[in-house]
């Protein structure tokens, strides 16, 4: 059965999740605790252009890293950016001229991340167990909802008892606070390119480059003052933490905390199996809401049927598709004539 085909509409928020290979623990926090941008066994002045130690990058700095890059690579509406152990949330959106970016946005992410973890734990294969999963958000409502629950998923997961943006990549402290992120890379082509170790006094921390994580604010707050959002991005977080730790006291279950993730190997998967549920097809604070998106997305898909029927067979190769869907690859058959 094939994948569901995404429909990606301007000036919607989308909710995309993307989980690690048979939900390994591949992100979790590794940070220094003085730096969250460092490895925890890295010296705290690995960073000093002074010195000649090699800085190395904690699970934190390189999830914040490949979003910041790839933001500046395919511009869109970055929202939120949580990181979990096993896997991400996210929330992104996009005008007319930006919303053909969700795709490649997300390829230079992934992408980034799965080299950089690969060579942090010496693995090899995929880090993602497939493709992302995007969901939309009918109405403001559903996504301010959405927002929240990204923020609160560590709490809700029983990791911590409240929002750390020290450990976990968040957008918290940015939406809250207003800090800005930023995070470091080396630039391993333009070392070799410039000669590598073969040049003598030639280091690879002289080619880190520093990118700085910004994000948008969803419409619903886009109606308030600055500081009445950061106002109600505490409130609201605040509150669903409260509701969290209440559920859980009253269940008899305690968060991990710190101490006890710092212990679990990055190599380890949960013990129980992942309760699967069925993917919804969108977002709504209201049936109506959802009746209107259903109705869009079986128009958009029968367009898109017709149109990649259409381009394959070699009909049309100047078919236009729906505005936010991919165009399906062309494979090009060669046949040798022997005769």
């Amino acid at each position: 059965m094939g994948s569901r085909l995404r429909m990606f509409e301007p000036n919607k928020v989308f909710e995309v999740v993307a989980g690690t290979v048979d939900r390994e623990f591949l992100f979790l926090p590794n940070s220094h605790p003085d730096d969250p941008l460092l490895r925890f066994d890295c010296p705290l002045d690995a960073l000093d252009p002074k010195n000649d130690i090699q800085p190395q990058p904690s699970t934190f700095n390189i999830v914040g890293y490949a979003f910041a890059r790839a933001l500046e690579l395919s511009p869109v509406n970055l929202h939120c950016a949580e990181q979990n152990i096993s896997h991400l949330h996210t929330e992104v959106s996009g005008d007319e001229k930006t919303i053909a970016n969700i795709p490649s946005f997300y390829r230079n992410v992934h992408s980034s991340i799965a080299r950089q973890i690969n060579k942090a734990y010496e693995r090899e294969g995929h880090v993602f167990s497939g493709r992302y999963r995007a969901t939309c958000c009918e109405d403001d409502e559903a996504a301010e909802e959405k927002l929240y629950y990204s923020i609160t998923n560590i709490v809700k997961d029983g990791l911590l008892d409240t929002q750390n943006g020290k450990m976990f990549l968040s957008s918290y402290p940015t939406l809250a606070t207003g800090k800005k992120l930023k995070f470091w890379k080396i630039n391993w082509r333009q070392y070799y390119k410039k000669g590598g170790p073969r040049v003598k006094k030639h280091r690879p921390k002289d080619y880190i480059e520093w990118c700085e994580l910004d994000y948008a604010w969803i419409a619903p707050l886009l109606k308030l003052t600055e500081p009445q959002r950061q106002t109600r991005i505490r409130q609201q977080t605040k509150k669903r933490i409260e509701k969290i730790a209440e559920t859980m006291k009253q269940e008899g279950e305690k968060p991990l905390g710190p101490r006890k993730l710092s212990s679990i190997s990055p190599r380890s998967r949960p013990q129980n199996p992942r309760d699967r549920t069925r993917q919804p097809l969108c977002h709504a604070s209201t049936a109506e809401g959802k009746k209107a998106y259903e109705k869009r997305y079986l128009e958009f898909r029968n367009d898109y049927i017709q149109a990649s029927a259409e381009f394959r067979s070699g009909k049309n190769y100047y078919r236009e598709f729906p505005l936010g869907s991919c165009r399906p690859p062309l494979l090009k058959v060669c046949v040798e004539d022997d005769w």
